[in-house]
Formats: structure tokens, C-alpha cells, sequence
């Protein structure tokens, strides 16, 4: 026998921030299959594109918010069919701290700003209406931190003078706010220290090394990758937004990585993707200079370490189950895609 889809009325309330971002679109998508799910976005680093399909589901909205600046339900009128005014939402995720190397380091005051006055107006709503929050916070914010794999309670030296270390720093602050939310008006809290991620809706401009892979054997172009840069963890998409979930549920508060317990040499996956799109990998290996034009390398390198899983498992039984090769056909196919939409337009 089926089970009953909930009514409308009849569904958890939730917030996603972000969600028309890579990771934020796939877990709108996700969501919806039982909830009613309110998606806050300004299409600075998220795409219109990663939500179009959503938007004719009665169960989801879309708000375009800066979340810098407080937000009220009251002056939003699709939000009635959720009688958000009489109840609130329940749970907020908080994924708009972009993890976009391209994103973060052209635009650093805007990142940082997002990760302190807009993690501060979403906690204010936290507050108001008693919900739950889970804050996306990323593995760079381990620093100086290299040997794998990674628990939650290292911690690295991170120069805040260093552009390539403002996000991390802005992103210590975001978790010291959560932590002093929780603290002092005892919210239930969730902070997740995210590794790389990647499936379909990346972009060829996303600057994240899986990305950049893809296009360079699609497009037949020489890559260029820093001699440090030997191993990566990669978690696909699919397994991040359940695990997502499953944080978000457990009864703990506490601090989570996020990523696949399994790293691949860089080689492995060089060859992996060659094999998947037919092509020759034109990679070339340097010792790059961390100039404004390579800083990117210095992201790769800072994603590419392995977290140790345990506290995760053994708190909401979670296990990726996505292959390696089976996540990479599938955002390969994706971006072949992407490149046929960008001909046609051209």
C-alpha cells in the first residue's frame, strides 16, 4: 500500500538559504518530497537555472533576499499557503557562504559579510520562531591542518592577512556566532564542515577542481596543477544532501565533517575523466606561485584533505553509496550538456 504524500498544511516548514546554489538546489529538490520548503537566494553565486524545475511545485517558494539584511516572512505573500506568519518554518539550513573558489576570492567583502551579517539575521529568525539550524561551513576552515584524515577537533593557524585565508577566518567567525546563539538562547544547532562536493549544476566557471577537470578534457585544453596538489576527497552530490538531512534530524548538537572517507590520487581521477569522456589528458604538473592569478591552486590544495567520518556515522548511521565513476558520468554528462545550451546561445 502507498503512504499518503502530506498536505501542504501538513509538512515541516523549511528554510533553505542559498538554495539556488549548486549544493542548495539539490537539497531543495531533496526536501520537497515531504516538506514545504521556502528557498531564500540573490543569484550572486546560484543560478536561476538550478531552480527553474521547482518552481511550479506548490510545496516550494522562491524569495530573492539578501540575506545581509534581516528577513520577514510577513511581507512575502506566496508564504500564506504555509501559514509561515502563524508558524514559522522549522528548520533553516544556512548554505550561503558560497564554496566557489572563483566566488570567494573575487569577491571576499561580500563572502565575509554574508558569513557574519547575514549568519547573525538568520539566527535572530532562528530565535523568533524556536527552529532548528544547520550552518555550512567548509574543511578549509582547518588551516595549516594538512595530515588526514581530519576530526573535528583539529585546528589549524589560519593569516588573516592572506587573501587566500579571509573565507576560512569569515568562516570561523560564522561558526563562533552559531556557537554563541546556541549558548546563549539554547537554539539547536548543526555545523557542518563540508569537503569537496560535485555533481551536476557545476558550472565551467565554478573554479572547484572537478569542474575544471571536466572542462579541460571537453574542451581539449592543457591543465595546469600545482605539485602539492596529489590526492582530494570527493563526495558526491546525492550522498551530501542526505547526509545533510540526516544531521539536521539528530538530536546532538555538534560539529560534522562532511566528505567521502575515501581520497583518490589526483592521478586516479585524471584518468577516471579521460576515460569517461573519450579524451587525452593534456596535464602538465608545476610548483605554482600563489600570485593573484593561481590563487585558485591554493583552494584545490586546501579541499583536497580526508576527513575522518566517525562522528557522523555513528551519529546518524550515514555512509556514502555513490561510486566514483558513477558521480562522474553523471556531471560529465551534465556539463556536455551545459556546453550544448552555451553553442546554441552563442
Amino acid at each position: 500500500m502507498s503512504s499518503r504524500i502530506p498536505r501542504i498544511a501538513e509538512r515541516t516548514n523549511i528554510l533553505v538559504v542559498g538554495g539556488a546554489g549548486f549544493l542548495g538546489s539539490h537539497l531543495c529538490e531533496f526536501l520537497l518530497e515531504k516538506h514545504n520548503v521556502i528557498c531564500v537566494d540573490t543569484y550572486f553565486s546560484g543560478k536561476e537555472q538550478n531552480i527553474d524545475h521547482l518552481l511550479v511545485n506548490p510545496h516550494f517558494e522562491f524569495i530573492r533576499h539578501d540575506i545581509r539584511e534581516p528577513l520577514d516572512f510577513k511581507l512575502f505573500k506566496g508564504l500564506e499557503r504555509f501559514r509561515v506568519a502563524h508558524i514559522g518554518v522549522q528548520h533553516i539550513y544556512y548554505l550561503a557562504g558560497s564554496v566557489s573558489p572563483t566566488v570567494y576570492l573575487k569577491h571576499p567583502v561580500d563572502v565575509s559579510m554574508t558569513c557574519s551579517a547575514g549568519t547573525r539575521n538568520i539566527l535572530d529568525l532562528a530565535v523568533e520562531w524556536r527552529a532548528r539550524l544547520l550552518f555550512l561551513s567548509n574543511a578549509v576552515l582547518y588551516g595549516t591542518v594538512t595530515e588526514g584524515p581530519i576530526s573535528e577537533d583539529q585546528g589549524g593557524e589560519l593569516d588573516w592577512r592572506s587573501p587566500e585565508e579571509w573565507y576560512p577566518s569569515a568562516l570561523r567567525f560564522g561558526e563562533s556566532l552559531v556557537e554563541m546563539y546556541r549558548a546563549t538562547y539554547s537554539l539547536e544547532t548543526k555545523i557542518v564542515r563540508l569537503f569537496q562536493t560535485y555533481g551536476p549544476r557545476m558550472h565551467f566557471d565554478d573554479g572547484r577542481f572537478i569542474p575544471e577537470l571536466i572542462r579541460a578534457h571537453l574542451h581539449n585544453e592543457e591543465i595546469v596543477i600545482d605539485e602539492r596538489f596529489v590526492k582530494a576527497s570527493c563526495l558526491y552530490i546525492s550522498d551530501a544532501v542526505d547526509a545533510l538531512e540526516k544531521i539536521m534530524l539528530t538530536e546532538k548538537g555538534a560539529v560534522y565533517n562532511l566528505g567521502s572517507p575515501t581520497s583518490y590520487s589526483i592521478d586516479e581521477l585524471i584518468a577516471a575523466v579521460a576515460r569517461l569522456t573519450g579524451s587525452e589528458p593534456r596535464v602538465r604538473r608545476a610548483l605554482l606561485d600563489q600570485d593573484a592569478a593561481l590563487r585558485i591552486q591554493y583552494a584545490w590544495i586546501q579541499h583536497a584533505r580526508t576527513p575522518n567520518m566517525t562522528l557522523l556515522r555513528d551519529a546518524a548511521a550515514w555512509f556514502p553509496v555513490v561510486l566514483l565513476e558513477e558521480g562522474l558520468q553523471k556531471t560529465i554528462d551534465y556539463m556536455k550538456a551545459l556546453r550544448g545550451i552555451r553553442r546554441i546561445n552563442s
